[in-house]
């Protein structure tokens, strides 16, 4: 990937000038962001995350053949561009490519998941078509045991299925405690799942099949019923992580 960006933007808004991030009536959304997606090239998009990644990380992005490989299809899904179909990293054989699904990334420890998601939701923060959110599975408990009223717990719920979100190490997480166990985890879903709100997450290896993505599904069916499995593939392209973790 190359650039002849000769500026350092921090903001996809320097890159795109000519987009204005206003509210559009409804039927224009769509034709803005066809137009933003349009404009806003790969060569872009990397420069911007490699000077992310590094001001994130305290690190230089490493290029490898894993490595560009787990980052080429973000690009790719988010850019809408048509390679994302045929990606390598794509499972097409569990949930059939589509844009109009969200992400579910699969891999082992220290493979990027995170943090390559973190750094692109840095990138698109400015850009209200493209940006989302990221919260660890892990919090969204922490958060909901803290709820202390009906109005609480109603108001929480409503954040956690406002806008497009990426929850983090799905199925990591403990049953919340709020007068005897809850799965909060299965909640969120089944209401975002009922609203077609666009959703990402990362998920890893189960410990006794790593690099078993199968597996990895059917552990999330194993936490959040059958049901919820079953949606995976409706709600999900299906994207695997390959590599050594970046954490060595």
């Amino acid at each position: 990937m190359s650039t002849t960006i000769k500026n350092d933007p921090l903001k996809i808004s320097q890159l795109i000038p000519c987009f204005k991030n206003k509210a559009a009536p409804k039927k224009n959304q769509q034709t803005i962001q066809q137009a933003v997606t349009a404009n806003f090239t790969k060569g872009q998009l990397w420069h911007l995350f490699k000077i992310k990644f590094r001001q994130m990380t305290g690190k230089k992005f490493i290029e490898s053949v894993e490595s560009i490989n787990n980052v080429s299809v973000l690009f790719h899904y988010f850019l809408k561009d048509e390679k994302f179909l045929t990606h390598p990293t794509v499972h097409e054989n569990l949930s059939i490519p589509d844009f109009s699904k969200g992400l579910l990334i699969i891999g082992g420890y220290g493979a990027g998941k995170t943090v390559y998601m973190k750094v692109l939701e840095q990138c698109f923060m400015d850009l209200k078509y493209m940006r989302f959110k990221v919260i660890s599975t892990n919090r969204v408990v922490q958060k909901f045991e803290n709820c202390h009223t009906s109005f609480d717990r109603t108001y929480f719920l409503n954040q956690m299925n406002l806008g497009v979100n990426l929850f983090d190490d799905i199925g990591s997480e403990r049953l919340a405690r709020y007068f005897g166990d809850v799965n909060i985890m299965k909640e969120i879903f089944e209401v975002r799942y009922m609203q077609h709100k666009l959703t990402y997450g990362t998920v890893n290896y189960k410990k006794e099949v790593p690099k078993d993505v199968p597996a990895a599904l059917e552990g999330l069916g194993e936490n959040y019923g059958s049901r919820f499995y079953d949606r995976i593939f409706e709600m999900f392209n299906i994207i695997e992580f390959k590599g050594k973790s970046m954490r060595r």
